[in-house]
């Protein structure tokens, strides 16, 4: 696990959008912050 404490869902409680917030799945194009992230990336 690379994620650290994000793997082990401390970070949940504080960012309950994103769970797992390196988790392809997880992040939708829809949100908020994953287009801050992956603005400029061709997966969106």
């Amino acid at each position: 696990m690379k994620w650290g404490r994000w793997g082990s869902g401390e970070a949940v409680s504080s960012h309950p959008i994103t769970p797992k917030p390196y988790h392809p799945k997880t992040l939708s194009p829809q949100n908020p912050i994953t287009r801050t992230m992956f603005t400029d990336r061709p997966e969106t």
